[in-house]
């Protein structure tokens, strides 16, 4: 996939994701807005800030199987959607790199450090 087309991909994936709990999604039109997505549930609004995780590679382009994302360089969101190949992971607003990073890393790392998915099932602390 195209690096120009990732970003809309992963908001489009978690677009689905919300969704599929039951709230209803709206897609920001515009290139400057602070979050990528706004989503309404039981008279409550969220902001959504959406990052695609990608794998790192070395420097002769094999994968190290690390996962990758970059953290958002603003506090104008309520939830933090990092979107993959195989899932969507969610986060409530504040959250730290670290706690992001341990949680990606539990759900691929595998014994002999092989980053594959595994097919969990999404979890998330929305309210």
């Amino acid at each position: 996939m195209r690096t120009d087309q990732r970003g809309a991909w992963g908001e489009l994936r978690a677009c689905a994701e919300l969704l599929s709990r039951g709230y209803y999604v709206f897609r920001n039109v515009g290139p400057n807005c602070p979050f990528d997505l706004a989503v309404y549930r039981d008279g409550k609004f969220w902001r959504v800030e959406v990052k695609c995780l990608h794998w790192s590679k070395s420097h002769d382009n094999r994968p190290l199987l690390t996962p990758m994302f970059s953290y958002p360089q603003n506090a104008e969101w309520d939830i933090l959607a990092v979107a993959a190949d195989d899932r969507t992971f969610l986060f409530d607003a504040p959250v730290v790199f670290p706690d992001v990073n341990r949680v990606i890393r539990e759900h691929y790392d595998r014994p002999g450090g092989v980053g594959r998915p595994r097919g969990v099932d999404t979890t998330a602390t929305l309210g």
